[in-house]
């Protein structure tokens, strides 16, 4: 499993390959995938936010994808607690509670607070040319946690932050019947939260991966810190055996 940064992981098994959330051209200068590393026989999609799907289209792969997603890309859907068979893999989709973001007065506030309201003004063609690429995108849930199962391995990954929103509980089932490597988002001031839930998965191999730090370092919030398991880095690969 490779993570290229934001919600961009490749799975590989047993001569198989599974894609997710690909993301090639980013809105915020930060490391992220290259075309090259997204050749895979199938992709995964796990919300509508436009740094999980804007790039989807550029890839003539078999897509699976929550319902909105689906009928925007045009592609076969999954439902929380569906299994389906995905490129030879099977798929179990788990559904989980984001945060609410902040709206755009928000965001203003908070780059002006930050001192780079000024940067993002310099910024306005490129900020609007991704807004015009994204237009017409769903922007909301289910947002999906992916459960694969291929080659006796088990992997559990969120493209998404475990936060204090979920049910501990919830964690628990979806851990059942042993879970080899979670792979958990993790954000800015959630770690504590994060690391209660991603032991509860109960998994032989937990790491952790900071999908929201270019939004965080653009808005000025502190680099994750504090969360109890291992963080992997943008390019990082991470071997089960």
């Amino acid at each position: 499993m490779t993570w290229f940064g934001w919600g961009t992981f490749k799975v590989e098994a047993g001569g198989r390959s599974l894609i997710v959330d690909p993301c090639v051209t980013s809105l915020v200068d930060e490391p992220h995938a290259e075309r090259s590393d997204c050749v895979a026989d199938a992709m995964l999609l796990t919300h509508g936010h436009h740094e999980h799907i804007r790039d989807a289209h550029l890839f003539d792969l078999p897509k699976l994808a929550p319902p909105q997603v689906a009928a925007y890309l045009g592609c076969p859907s999954i439902l929380p607690n569906q299994t389906l068979v995905h490129g030879g893999v099977n798929v179990t989709a788990r559904s989980f509670p984001h945060l609410q973001k902040h709206d755009v007065a928000g965001k203003l506030a908070i780059l002006k607070a930050n001192g780079v309201l000024r940067q993002a003004v310099r910024d306005l063609p490129r900020v609007l040319a991704s807004a015009w690429a994204i237009r017409g995108q769903p922007a909301e849930g289910p947002y999906l946690a992916y459960d694969l199962r291929f080659d006796g391995v088990r992997i559990f990954l969120t493209c998404e932050a475990f936060t204090e929103l979920l049910d501990p509980e919830i964690a628990d089932a979806w851990g059942l019947g042993g879970i080899d490597l979670a792979v958990v988002g993790v954000e800015s001031g959630q770690e504590e939260a994060a690391s209660r839930l991603s032991q509860r998965l109960g998994a032989a191999l937990t790491v952790g991966a900071a999908v929201h730090a270019p939004f965080e370092r653009f808005y000025g919030r502190p680099p994750v810190t504090g969360f109890a398991y291992p963080m992997l880095q943008p390019g990082e690969a991470i071997q089960v055996l």
